[in-house]
C-alpha cells in the first residue's frame, strides 16, 4: 500500500483479517506508506508476531514503488470509506498487476 495512512483506508482491518488467516496465507504482505497510524501498526505486527509475514517498509520513492509492482502478485486497497477511483489502483493495474478492493462502487468495474 502506498498511501497516507488514515483509519478510513483500511490498513488495520486489513492486517486483523491478515492475523486471523495467517495459517492459511502463504505470502507475505508488504505494507508501504505514511501517516498517524505508523506506530499502532508496528505494534499490531509485533503484538500478533506477524514481522515474519509482513514486511512494513513505510514510505518508498517512487522508483521503489514501481520496483515492488514489478514483482508484485497483487495489490490491495483495503479503503473502508467511498472514495473515488483511487491512483493506488490505477498505478499497479496500468502494469499489469491485479488489485483487490474492497467492495466500493469504484472498483466494481474494474
Amino acid at each position: 500500500m502506498r498511501a497516507f495512512w488514515k483509519k478510513h483506508k483500511g490498513l488495520l482491518d486489513l492486517l486483523q483479517v491478515y492475523k486471523n488467516y495467517k495459517e492459511q496465507i502463504n505470502k507475505k504482505l508488504i505494507i508501504v506508506g505514511r501517516g498517524r497510524l505508523k506506530e499502532e501498526i508496528k505494534e499490531f505486527i509485533a503484538r500478533n508476531e506477524l514481522g515474519d509475514k509482513i514486511l512494513f517498509l513505510g514510505f518508498v520513492t517512487t522508483d521503489q514503488l514501481w520496483s515492488l509492482y514489478r514483482y508484485a502478485e497483487a495489490v490491495i486497497v483495503p479503503s473502508i470509506h467511498p472514495e473515488n477511483f483511487p491512483a493506488v489502483a490505477l498505478e499497479p493495474l496500468s502494469v499489469g498487476v491485479p488489485v483487490i478492493g474492497s467492495d466500493m462502487v469504484a472498483f466494481r468495474k474494474y
